[in-house]
């Protein structure tokens, strides 16, 4: 046997045992051949190599012979075969095999596979699906394969009809289950679309469409999708035309898929055609499935395409849909989702599916979607979209569209413009939306708290339509109330937006205040409850505003309603009225604010009769305030001259002035004026009218031409100017008598002074009743002609100091009585001639002695010599005949600058004293030569001249700016001032003050000295110590660095000197207060010592405290006179305790002299004194504890110790027994619950009643009154010797307690 017949029994064995999984395939029962075709994917191969099928039957040539050759389809590594007959009474195998030319020509075959279980079984199909099994030498690429596999294709390309199109489905469903590694190759959609776009046959389509479907169901579209270009609508087309018979259930659920991707696509490219599945529904989706996967697209360039799809394909169905109400629920559901306008849905509201259709759930559905569309509507969008609806559907709609409305209220980022306000308002007037009281109410609210202005200003338009409604009582307080919150809202808002600078009326805010209350009080007008309340708002709002603010708005009152009207006056009066006292600047202010004139103050104009109404009720208070007064009319002509601008502004005011320049008060003030400006003219005016007229117009005289001329006209300047001369005259007469009596003649010292001080004093208290044509009278001075005349020569000398010294010593010479004329006559003349003598003295000023010259320039200010010398000058020839005019200066200069040394030699000699004193008080060493020293003599030298003089100073100011002392010259005067403090000071150096601060209560003098003057003595004693310690090194240079140190001081404590001036005014004081508190600091060490060494602390329950301990500490007096123990408390163990802390830490200087009880006194002493007081402090503590929980052992606690050893073990035995009963107490009340209803007190007040054998009524009625607040149905038990016995352990006689 030939190899080909072994390869082919081998073949048909091995196929023979899995025979049975083909077993189904084959045909058995018929002997007609099946006609068939191979199609192969072979390896890359040579194109000399030629493929062919081998099989077991004669076609296929018995193993022997490759009758059936392969040809390839181009471009593709796909073979098919002719059709060939293969018979069907017989198992046929087969096998593909490559013919392969050697080197000799001859041929080689390869077969595919590696051994015999290659073979393949022959199954009876028209074509055979096959891919090359891999041998040796020829292997498949599969990724090539993948890219290029090429079944499909066939598959597609072989439809030509319904009848071919049925096997092909078969074929493909056969690849699909036999390839599955390559499925995704054999259908994609880049396959699906290319064939679409080229596809001639209805049949192909729906083979296409297969594909889609398979896809779909197999979850491929996630990876793919359909391009836009997809001709869905194409597909959707024919699939309702094909025969319904080829929707046989194998396929079905791939039709389905495909018609749900057709119908996403179709949906949303904008297309209608996936409406026309509404048709084949019925035969092909009875569930409308193919609705879940529609999307939904804005028509917006095609308003009808939607509803015209809605009335072809869906209305139709709609009676049929009613039949399965889950599916007519989820069309309509999908179709309204799907809506891709308010209109559209309308449309299908309406006219799809009827109103008389629309359940609930589907009116839910729509109410959702009507939400969606209007979701960013604006007003104006809201009600076109509202007037799109029926009658009927805008009842059913209104909710929707109410909320929406509000929530737009509340919508930060919504721009308002003027067209939604007015739309917003028409919406909340629609009578279709059914606004409700209640939320009208709301609406209100919400605009009243609306943070966009035109929303808020919005508000009266609303308002008023929400009062025209009907409103019941309940409702009308809370629609009210809102008024009062838009006010003030709006006053809020509108005030926080005015700017600072802003020149129009309309930004005012008082002007916005009641311009607003204007809108709402006419429509609460009714309400007087409401309107007093908008009157508080305004009120609250207004009153911090200042007059300024709210006079100004007077001028525009005609804008406001006529009843805020009347409340602006009020308000306005009141401001006014306030503080109108006088018709001064500050109330002409106001009227030219209230008249809005401040462009143009000097000319007024009244612009309304609402002002002069203001400008009339000021002039009444001011009538009735002059009224009051009983002022004359004298006063009246004082009175218009202060406040002549006042006046001069009412008398020219324009505008609405008929009653304002009628008043009477006007009337009068003009009167006065007149009569005025004629006594002026005539010089019979009094001259102190006269006065207060220049004083007020100062040198300007167009104030009083117009003054005069507001009331009368034709007043000159020269008249006034005359006036004016004359004035001044009197009162220049008058000043210098008065200076120059007050100068030269001391009241003590003359005799007849008072008559000529009285005689000025009454023509001064008469200046309101002497007219100016009297005063220029030849014998009106009378008495002091002669002192007017002497004036004319010696009024000059009024001011020198220098010749007052010398007047003052002419004065001293005279042993007569004197009088006005003998000092007028006789004095004044002489002491100007003894000046001019000494003046001339100075033609050599060099020479003259500065204790001779210190007479005339005593008590000269510095700062006035100059001055003094220009009186010198002229007396010598020196000055006046100098050469030239610069040597006249020179030599004048230099007269200055030695007489300004001697002025301040005085100062400088009292300043280097002050300093010699304090070092003399701080014990500073120096010697005779010390600079301060030196000068001092040299100032002191009765033969000092004034050349000398100089030189001396020059050397002073050397010092002082070497050390600084012009900042140190005061701090040097307050120590000299306080020598004996610096002193007592001096005595304190290395001592510790700070003991003063507790002894400052006990040791006060009276309680004199507090706090902060002892803590101010103690910083100033710091701060001077390194001053007052012992120098060290030469005299000089102790100084020296005194001074230095000095500057330091004073440099950094800017406050010395203020605060040694303090200490030295309570100097005495603090020396006593320290002797004091020195002394006691031994007795303090004493009782200390014999409270460590000899004291008892008794430890006992306070009487009259019911849960409190105390502690006292005594000791037996070493006094044997005294047989009382020394008994300290609480508060005086804590005193000592605090001393014995500071004595600690002072350290111990010992004496010569100290005390043989002194030296055994140590800070060990002390230190266990302290841990003593702190040890029985924290025994009252735990015993007070004991005592308040009722410690049954603690209810008479007294006990003493003697020692730190003893008082510790008390405290640690306290501890234990507090911690034992807080444990008993804790254990108790988990075991007896009713033990936690009660105090501890309480509970002892049951244990005295169980304990007691005595029955105590008091206690008794007690615990009945405890048991019946836990039970009051409980009864107390009566007392029995079995109850309780106390001495069991306390946990027992609690429980014992809870039980009974």
């Amino acid at each position: 046997m030939g190899d080909n017949e072994t390869r082919g029994s081998s073949s048909t064995a091995a196929a023979s045992q899995n025979g049975g999984a083909y077993a189904s395939e084959i045909n058995i029962g018929s002997n007609l051949p099946n006609t068939t075709m191979f199609l192969v994917h072979l390896p890359q191969i040579d194109p000399s190599i030629q493929p062919a099928v081998i099989g077991s039957c004669a076609t296929l040539g018995k193993w022997k012979d490759t009758k059936v050759q392969l040809k390839q389809v181009p471009k593709t590594t796909l073979w098919k075969s002719d059709t060939i007959q293969i018979p069907i009474s017989e198992d046929v195998f087969y096998k593909y095999a490559l013919l392969v030319k050697n080197f000799f020509d001859s041929q080689a075959i390869e077969y595919e596979g590696f051994n015999q279980s290659s073979t393949r079984r022959m199954t009876f199909r028209k074509h055979q699906f096959d891919i090359w099994q891999n041998n040796h030498k020829y292997k498949i690429d599969k990724e090539y394969l993948k890219a290029n596999f090429r079944f499909a294709d066939h598959i597609y390309l072989t439809i030509d009809g319904v009848e071919s199109l049925r096997d092909k489905i078969m074929d493909y469903q056969y690849i699909m289950k036999n390839y599955q590694e390559f499925k995704i190759c054999a259908t994609n959609v880049k396959f699906i679309n290319q064939n679409l776009i080229n596809s001639t046959k209805k049949e192909q389509r729906f083979f296409l469409c297969i594909l889609l479907g398979h896809l779909q169901t197999h979850n491929y579209m996630a990876v793919y999708s359909l391009p836009e270009s997809f001709q869905s609508a194409n597909l959707l087309e024919d699939l309702t035309s094909v025969d319904p018979d080829l929707f046989h259930s194998d396929i079905r659920h791939l039709i389905l898929g495909a018609i749900r991707i057709l119908v996403q696509h179709n949906s949303l490219q904008g297309s209608t055609s996936w409406f026309k599945m509404f048709s084949l529904a019925p035969k092909l989706d009875t569930s409308y499935s193919f609705i879940d996967s529609a999307e939904s697209y804005d028509f917006k360039n095609n308003n009808d395409q939607f509803c015209v799809a809605l009335l072809e394909y869906v209305k139709p169905k709609i009676y049929e849909l009613l039949n399965r109400l889950d599916v007519f629920h989820k069309v309509i559901k999908k179709l309204i989702n799907i809506s891709y306008n308010l209109e559209s849905l309308i449309f299908l509201w309406n006219d799809i599916v009827g109103l008389e259709r629309m359940d609930n759930y589907l009116c839910k559905m729509m109410k959702r979607k009507i939400i969606e569309f209007i979701k960013f509507d604006d007003p104006s969008r809201l009600k076109d979209h509202f007037n799109l609806f029926s009658n009927e559907l805008q009842d059913i709609v209104a909710p929707e569209f109410r909320n929406k409305l509000r929530k737009l209220l509340n919508e930060r980022n919504l721009k308002w413009k003027k067209k939604n306000i007015d739309c917003f308002q028409e919406l909340l007037q629609n009578d279709l939306l059914q606004w409700s009281l209640e939320e009208y109410a709301r609406v209100l609210d919400d605009i009243a708290e609306s943070d966009h202005v035109l929303v808020v200003e919005a508000f009266p338009e609303v308002f008023k339509g929400g009062l025209d409604q009907r409103i019941t009582k309940k409702y009308e307080t809370v629609v009210l109330e809102t008024s009062i919150k838009w006010l003030e809202k709006i006053i809020s808002y509108r005030t926080s937006k005015v700017e600072a600078n802003s020149t129009n009326y309309k930004d005012n805010i008082a002007y916005i205040i009641f311009f607003n209350l204007s809108l709402i009080y006419p429509l609460v007008l009714k309400y007087q409850k409401f309107c007093n309340k908008l009157k508080s708002v305004v009120d609250r709002a207004a009153g911090p505003l200042s007059d300024d603010v709210i006079l100004s708005v007077a001028s525009y009152v005609e804008d406001f309603n006529i009843d805020v009207i009347d409340h602006f006056n009020d308000l306005l009066k009141s401001r006014i009225e306030r503080n109108l006292q006088e018709p001064d600047d500050q109330l002409l202010k106001k009227i030219i604010q209230i008249c809005d004139c401040t462009n143009d103050p000097t000319n007024l104009n009244v612009g309304s009769s609402f002002c002069e109404d203001i400008l009339c009720m000021i002039l009444d208070r001011l009538q009735q305030l002059s009224d009051k007064k009983g002022l004359d009319q004298d006063f009246h002509k004082n009175s218009s001259v202060r406040f002549s601008q006042f006046w001069t502004t009412i008398f020219r005011a324009k505008g609405h002035t008929n009653n304002l320049h009628s008043h009477p008060y006007v009337q009068i003030v003009r009167n006065h004026i007149v009569h005025l400006a004629i006594s002026a003219a005539n010089s019979t005016i009094v001259i102190g009218l006269l006065q207060d007229l220049f004083e007020h117009s100062g040198d300007n005289n167009d104030i009083l031409i117009n003054y005069f001329n507001s009331a009368i006209e034709n007043q000159s300047h020269r008249i006034i100017d005359d006036l004016r001369q004359q004035c001044k005259k009197y009162q220049t007469v008058f000043t210098q008598l008065t200076k120059f009596y007050d100068r030269f003649y001391p009241s003590d010292l003359i005799n007849n002074y008072r008559e000529y001080h009285d005689d000025l004093l009454k023509r001064q208290n008469e200046i309101n009743n002497i007219t100016l044509e009297e005063t220029v009278a030849q014998d009106y001075w009378s008495i002091h002609c002669e002192t007017i005349d002497i004036m004319e020569s010696a009024y000059e000398f009024v001011e020198s100091q220098t010749f007052y010294n010398v007047f003052q010593t002419v004065l001293k010479e005279e042993e007569r009585i004197l009088t006005v004329d003998i000092v007028t006559t006789e004095l004044i003349q002489k002491a100007i001639e003894k000046f001019n003598n000494i003046c001339k003295e100075y033609e050599e000023w060099e020479n003259i002695k500065c204790s001779e010259a210190s007479m005339i320039w005593k008590n000269v200010d510095i700062n006035n010599v100059e001055f003094e010398v220009s009186f010198i000058v002229p007396n010598c020839i020196r000055f006046t005949q100098a050469h030239s005019a610069h040597r006249r200066f020179k030599e004048k200069d230099k007269l200055i600058v030695a007489s300004k040394y001697l002025v301040n030699m005085y100062s400088s000699k009292q300043k280097l004293i002050n300093l010699i004193t304090v070092l003399d008080a701080l014990k500073i060493p120096y010697s005779q030569r010390l600079w301060a020293k030196k000068i001092l003599q040299s100032l002191e030298d009765e033969e000092l001249k004034l050349n000398q003089l100089q030189k001396i100073i020059e050397e002073l100011e050397r010092h002082v700016n070497k050390f600084k002392l012009e900042k140190c010259w005061p701090m040097i005067k307050e120590m000299a001032d306080s020598k004996d403090f610096l002193i007592f000071l001096h005595s304190l150096v290395g001592h510790d003050l700070k003991i003063l601060i507790n002894g400052v209560d006990d040791h006060s003098d009276e309680r004199l000295i507090q706090e902060d003057t002892v803590s101010t003595f103690i910083r100033v004693n710091q701060i001077l110590e390194p001053l007052v310690a012992k120098s060290e090194g030469s005299a000089d240079l102790a100084v020296e660095k005194f001074l230095r140190n000095l500057f330091n001081v004073i440099s950094k404590n800017k406050t010395l000197a203020n605060n040694l001036r303090l200490c030295n005014t309570h100097a005495q004081a603090l020396k006593n207060m320290y002797e004091n508190i020195s002394n006691r600091g031994e007795v303090t060490k004493e009782k200390i010592y014999y409270a460590v060494t000899k004291g008892v602390y008794t430890f006992q329950r306070i009487d009259d405290e019911e849960y409190k301990c105390t502690a006292t500490l005594s000791y037996q007096s070493n006094n044997a006179r005294d047989d009382n123990a020394l008994t300290y408390t609480v508060n005086d163990l804590q005193d000592l305790s605090g001393r014995a802390l500071l004595i600690a830490k002072i350290p111990v200087k010992k004496t010569s002299d100290d005390s043989s009880k002194s030296s055994e006194i140590s800070t060990t002493h002390m230190s266990e004194f302290v841990i003593q007081v702190d040890l029985a402090q924290q025994i009252i503590n735990i015993s007070s504890q004991l005592v308040e929980l009722c410690h049954f052992d603690y209810r008479d606690f007294k006990v003493s110790t003697k020692s730190t050893q003893q008082c510790t073990e008390l405290l640690q035995t306290l501890n234990e027994n507090l911690q034992e009963w807080k444990d008993i107490v804790s254990k108790a009340q988990q075991d007896h619950y009713y033990l936690t209803f009660f105090l501890a007190k309480q509970i002892l007040a049951f244990h005295d009643y169980f304990t007691s054998k005595a029955n105590e009524e008091n206690n008794k009625d007690k615990c009945a009154m405890l048991l019946r607040l836990v039970n009051d149905q409980a009864e107390l038990p009566p007392i029995v010797e079995e109850h309780i016995d106390g001495t069991v352990p306390h946990l027992d006689i609690l429980c014992g307690i809870e039980k009974n």
